[in-house]
């Protein structure tokens, strides 16, 4: 496959069959000149839509009924005689016209219904892939492929529902597989049976009529990909921080991503809201931020819009989206196949129950390290834990005998631990599974919220205070060897209707006979779920717990800066090369909805201290390339870097090995 480009557009076209002026206003020329007017090398477009419309002459389906020429051949023609690339756009599970005309195709729940909008609802069909309709789908895909010199096929919405789908042809091969439809997991284990037969078959369709297109199932990213990354030949993570998405998915999910050895693309859109908000528009200091981010982790943009049904693009959308890729442009020399420098790995537990995603334990572990300018990925359990100094493993989740053995062979060749709460617990044996713990659990803690008291190793940077746990933690007893680094200190009482002080929970009242923070050899336990209280209170003081605690664990972390919290600093590598992102996140806060940014307003005299172990042979900003003085002592280089308003590349320049 070709190497993907790093400025793509992914242009949707969900028109209803009841509007009959379409694309009277498209001109191929026109529409592919303001592509590259507007930097674009790469674009998605449309073949089949949610609304099960084609945009093209098919024998197979239903071509859109007011549409009088080839518009997916134009669109092909006109954008690869500008060299820009084009994938084509088919949508699978949602599909109105054959959801209408073959119910029995559609998914069903568990009580019976339908998987289709309700009377006087606007919505979407919802086909199943265990039904002939994955004929259809894979007929439009081989003339598509035949008729059409597209780069790429892009499937949306290739999911079953959850736990799964009860129409009467998944009852039959539940049956056949001896699978319980009453047991969730067995529905979630047909699921993916079904799941990955589509696409597997679709892999081989795609791959047999042209062996170097590029392959995607949309709606198949999640922490649990590694198992059909197979069927794939990039990701793309669709992410509108402005809609359900938020700001934090991508950071999430890419740091995940990019443990797998995939290009990558990130996908925001240029609405306000998000997809089809036509008249919605972000600001180029919101655009530029989303790209920015997305170069910062390692992956490629691409910027979501919708083609108004009359086929012209709006002007006002490519001046936006032309005005941030001319700066993709410039920065494209210092990204091109840069990888993530790191030293933490958030490990995500409970892959074998196949329900790994995002919860706020999780997210909050990943919003503390970006806080704290860490440098981590994201990682699952089959990953090689020996690329990282330090995992840390957040609040709760199992572990299988196999994990246990890496994780002792991990800090047996000199890898570190941090972990909280009910971590690799078994809930059956009450027994913490991690090697080394050093403690054995005895209950749950008896008040909540409770109060933590740290000592000299820990104190440094946060308030002589004794601070308030909001979640209820665990009582552990510390065996041999196991040093305490902090005590839980208890209320008078936990708040009832009998007994209650003040407004709010009773102050501390004395010393618990329980830890609450131990460390035995290299490995640090904290009693309560810190990272979800972090991510649902906000509380600084668990941000600068932690921090001490990945201090006492890995004194030399990668990145020292006095950027400000909101700003995210990552580091990539190339051949000599070692690139420090300093993203500035400056959201305005409007109304009842997601954060917005508005304005970009510069960050001035950030200093930054980058442990390169041997000294650069130069230090200068990107694009610019503009010199900047530094120092270089104890394996740290370090400089001032004049001013931040959105996305600033710091280089240091290595000799060759």
């Amino acid at each position: 496959m070709e190497e993907l480009r790093f400025r793509q557009v992914h242009l949707d076209f969900h028109t209803s069959p009841l509007i009959k002026d379409m694309a009277q206003d498209f001109d191929a020329n026109a529409f592919a000149q303001t592509l590259k007017e507007a930097n674009v090398n790469s674009v998605t477009v449309f073949a089949k839509c949610h609304h099960g419309m084609s945009y093209y002459p098919t024998k197979v389906g239903m071509m859109h009924p007011h549409l009088k020429f080839d518009l997916l051949g134009e669109m092909v023609q006109a954008c690869h005689g500008l060299d820009i690339r084009v994938p084509a756009y088919i949508s699978v599970c949602w599909d109105n016209h054959i959801g209408q005309a073959h119910p029995e195709w559609l998914q069903c729940d568990t009580e019976g219904r339908l998987a289709r909008p309700a009377p006087y609802e606007a919505g979407w069909y919802t086909l199943c892939l265990n039904t002939p309709y994955v004929d259809y789908v894979a007929a439009q895909t081989e003339e598509v492929l035949r008729n059409y010199e597209v780069d790429g096929i892009f499937f949306d919405i290739v999911r079953q529902r959850e736990p799964g789908c009860l129409c009467p042809c998944c009852q039959r091969s539940m049956e056949k597989l001896g699978l319980d439809m009453a047991k969730e997991d067995d529905l979630r284990r047909h699921s993916w049976v079904v799941t990955e037969v589509f696409l597997k078959r679709m892999k081989k369709l795609v791959h047999g009529m042209r062996p170097a297109a590029s392959i995607f199932f949309n709606g198949r990213v999640s922490v649990n990909f590694r198992a059909e990354k197979e069927y794939f030949t990039h990701v793309e993570i669709e992410s509108l921080p402005t809609a359900f998405w938020g700001y934090h998915h991508f950071p999430y999910f890419v740091r995940f991503c990019r443990t797998l050895d995939m290009e990558i693309l990130g996908m925001t859109a240029r609405f306000h809201k998000s997809w089809a908000d036509f008249g919605g528009i972000k600001t180029k200091a919101q655009l530029e931020y989303e790209c920015a981010t997305i170069l910062a982790n390692g992956a490629k943009c691409s910027v979501g819009d919708q083609l108004h049904p009359r086929g012209k693009l709006d002007r006002a959308v490519y001046d936006l989206i032309g005005s941030v890729y001319r700066d993709v442009a410039e920065k494209e020399p210092w990204c091109k196949g840069a990888k993530p420098y790191v030293q933490i790995g958030i490990l995500l537990l409970e892959g074998a129950s196949g329900k790994l995603e995002r919860n706020d334990s999780n997210e909050g572990a990943m919003k503390m390290l970006l806080e704290l300018k860490h440098q981590f990925n994201i990682i699952d359990p089959r990953e090689d834990f020996h690329k990282y100094e330090l995992l840390v493993l957040p609040d709760t989740g199992r572990i299988d005998q196999e994990t246990v053995a890496k994780l002792g062979a991990f800090l047996q060749k000199g890898g570190s631990l941090l972990l909280s709460h009910e971590a690799t617990l078994e809930p059956e044996t009450k027994e913490f599974l991690c090697p080394q713990i050093g403690v054995k659990y005895v209950s749950p803690a008896e008040y909540s919220p409770d109060f933590i008291r740290l000592g000299k190793a820990l104190s440094s940077g946060v308030p002589e205070l004794d601070l308030v746990m909001y979640e209820r933690g665990s009582y552990v007893e510390p065996l041999g060897n196991t040093e305490t680094l902090a005590k839980i200190w208890n209320p008078y009482f936990n708040r009832t209707f009998r007994a209650f002080t003040s407004h709010f929970h009773a102050p501390v009242d004395k010393e618990s006979p329980f830890p609450a923070v131990t460390r035995h050899e290299k490995v640090l336990y904290i009693y309560a779920p810190i990272f979800k209280a972090y991510m649902d209170h906000g509380y600084f003081a668990y941000k600068a717990l932690v921090d001490g605690c990945i201090s006492l664990l890995m004194p030399h972390r990668l990145v020292r800066t006095n950027a400000p919290p909101s700003s995210e600093v990552s580091l990539t590598t190339q051949p000599d090369r070692l690139i420090a992102h300093i993203v500035n996140f400056q959201p305005q806060r409007r109304g009842k909805s997601v954060e917005y940014i508005e304005g970009a307003h510069p960050v001035r005299d950030v200093s930054l201290e980058v442990k390169t172990e041997k000294e650069p042979r130069k230090v200068y900003l990107a694009p610019s390339r503009e010199a900047l003085p530094y120092a270089f002592k104890g394996g740290y280089t370090t400089c001032v870097v004049p001013e931040v308003t959105t996305h600033q590349m710091v280089v240091f320049e290595m000799e060759a090995k």
